[in-house]
């Protein structure tokens, strides 16, 4: 039987597996080890869902969302960021007035701080 790589699951796919795992362990009552065979991940993963579960219920092991939330740390509002854009994208450097022939990393520096 091939194993499945329970990281390349989907977020959905990944709670499943906790859930049936933790459904299997208060079913059959099996062992962490025979668990973790079944489920093909490794008997540390499955003991740390069954103490997530003991301690705080199968609502517990729910996947939270990961990294950032979309537009945190940014610098700019969204407004100034369209007003850059579209200085960009209309003229060069040289008809804004800028000593520059090309957009580049700094030349868009100059024209937010100008």
């Amino acid at each position: 039987m091939n194993k499945i790589d329970a990281r390349k699951l989907g977020a959905e796919g990944r709670e499943t597996l906790r859930k049936r795992v933790i459904r299997l362990r208060t079913q059959s009552g099996m062992k962490a080890a025979e668990l973790a065979a079944v489920a093909g991940v490794h008997v540390r993963t499955v003991k740390g869902w069954l103490r997530k579960a003991r301690a705080a219920g199968a609502g517990a092991l729910v996947e939270k969302t990961r990294g950032r939330q979309p537009g945190m740390c940014r610098k700019m509002t969204m407004a100034q960021e369209v007003w850059i854009r579209q200085r960009i994208v209309s003229a060069l450097p040289t008809q804004m007035s800028l000593p520059f022939a090309l957009w580049t990393r700094r030349v868009i520096q100059a024209l937010i701080k100008a």
